[in-house]
């Protein structure tokens, strides 16, 4: 919510000196990527947020990383580089080569980013400040470009059966309470984890019932959220923000018509 309140510091120099704008994005997102790399290594923070770490470890990522507004921009930024070189409606032709080169690197790169994070939980793991660094850092703002590749390649004609697997109509009604069930599903998955009395031995099994479970627990307060609050809110802004026909803007052949009826 703070990015999203803080995003017009840098939309509107992206709409009025793109050049600037840009450079803000850039310098931002190195600036989020620096400073997570430069704490988790002086603090000898983990890698991630791993659910086997100690009460006060983990409270410490929290704190510092987790929970911290700036340390969580890159994405959000990214994303809003994205969205300006989408509004430009530029196709940019490329070879299919290149086609597969890009889907190779996006496709390497996130798989990347799911398998390193086994390494801390191996058997004899040892703790490496630097590793961690890296891998906290630099994770976010991979799978942020890797999202990236897929929507422009989609939107540009590369997408393929990605494409039409993305752009199912029955994903539409799913995709209006995405948001909504964002917000909602973690409360569902704290309860759970507040009310168990006895350990959690995770298994593929276990984890199937429990994403089950969890998605239909949340739906209705996904559906109740978005009814109440969401769908009048974008209503109200895309009435607020309304591009309105000036008067003396007229259809073609308006001009025609009227001169007829004077006549």
């Amino acid at each position: 919510m703070q990015l999203a309140l803080l995003a017009p510091l840098v939309i509107y120099p992206l709409m009025k000196w793109p050049k600037y704008g840009l450079s803000a994005i850039c310098v931002l997102t190195l600036g989020s990527v620096a400073a997570i790399f430069a704490v988790t290594y002086t603090e000898n923070l983990p890698w991630t947020a791993q659910p086997d770490l100690e009460a006060s470890v983990a409270e410490r990522y929290d704190k510092i990383i987790y929970a911290n507004t700036p340390m969580r921009a890159s994405p959000y930024l990214i994303g809003m580089a994205l969205g300006y070189f989408l509004s430009k409606k530029h196709h940019v032709p490329l070879p299919k080569w290149g086609v597969a080169l890009g889907w190779f690197t996006s496709t390497a790169v996130a798989l990347t980013v799911i398998f390193l994070i086994l390494i801390p939980y191996s058997e004899n793991f040892v703790q490496n400040a630097l590793e961690a660094a890296f891998y906290a850092s630099l994770h976010k703002p991979a799978w942020s470009l890797c999202v990236c590749w897929i929507i422009w390649a989609c939107i540009n004609g590369y997408g393929g059966v990605v494409n039409r697997i993305l752009s199912w109509k029955y994903f539409v009604p799913a995709s209006k309470l995405t948001f909504c069930g964002y917000l909602m599903h973690i409360w569902a998955i704290l309860t759970y984890i507040a009310l168990r009395q006895t350990p959690y031995y995770v298994s593929h099994v276990e984890n199937l019932f429990l994403f089950g479970s969890f998605l239909i627990l949340t739906l209705p307060y996904t559906i109740v959220l978005h009814l109440a609050v969401e769908a009048p809110t974008i209503n109200l802004l895309r009435l607020a923000f309304k591009k309105r026909k000036s008067n003396t803007e007229r259809a073609p052949g308006q001009d025609n018509k009227a001169i007829g009826k004077e006549a």
